[in-house]
């Protein structure tokens, strides 16, 4: 055995995840339930229900807890009768996390000291740098395990410098309220929301494309 048949093996539970897009559809429906949500309470009045805190925990649980029994009825209906069940092992230790973690801190830091000493207009570059994190996620837990997911990858990153050089009154639209606080930069949140709804979109896409191509190469097994 060579090292790319070892190279294979080692990726097969990561292929497997979303083997029939079920983690896509999962994160694509929480980025466009989360737009749908900041929609809604951009566009109530300020005293609304929308615009409180406990209202964001309910969703959030709520979203959280529907997504992920609806993903497990999906594996139970349908994955696991076509290709059987996979047992994963325990996640990355957590130092993993906290390294990416202060690596992204970091890097958010050298940024934003690039964009005070140069005075580059911040949304630009906090736009494409979310896209590139985002992006970079994405090839982390899917893409490397499937060829064709890295044209996914390079449609996010595209996306986020297409929304960056949106013009300020389109890129500030969904922040247009009157009693909006002035002090925020309106442009930034706007292009940030634009991008979540994108990228919300292209991953339900992707994972609708995974799914019919799943159900096409496998057949279900028959009931004993």
């Amino acid at each position: 055995m060579n090292m790319e048949d070892v190279q294979s093996v080692l990726m097969r539970p990561k292929l497997y995840d979303n083997i029939d897009g079920s983690s896509e559809l999962m994160l694509g429906c929480m980025m466009i339930g989360y737009t749908v949500f900041g929609w809604v309470g951009a566009h109530a009045s300020q005293d609304s229900i929308w615009n409180k805190v406990y209202t964001l925990y309910i969703f959030v649980a709520l979203l959280i807890t529907a997504l992920i029994y609806g993903r497990k009825t999906l594996k139970n209906l349908i994955t696991y009768r076509r290709t059987g069940f996979v047992s994963y092992r325990k996640p990355a230790p957590l130092w993993l996390g906290l390294i990416l973690f202060l690596s992204a801190m970091v890097a958010c830091g050298l940024s934003f000291l690039v964009v005070r000493r140069h005075e580059i207009d911040s949304t630009v570059l906090a736009t494409i740098s979310v896209g590139l994190f985002l992006s970079a996620a994405y090839v982390f837990g899917i893409a490397r395990a499937n060829r064709w997911k890295w044209a996914v990858t390079a449609i996010l990153m595209i996306t986020a410098i297409v929304i960056a050089m949106l013009p300020d009154q389109l890129a500030s639209a969904p922040m247009s309220q009157p009693w909006f606080p002035r002090a925020f930069n309106r442009r930034l949140l706007g292009s940030l929301f634009w991008y979540n709804a994108c990228y919300g979109l292209i991953l339900l896409i992707s994972g609708v494309v995974t799914f019919g191509l799943y159900l096409r190469k496998t057949r279900r097994a028959e009931m004993e």
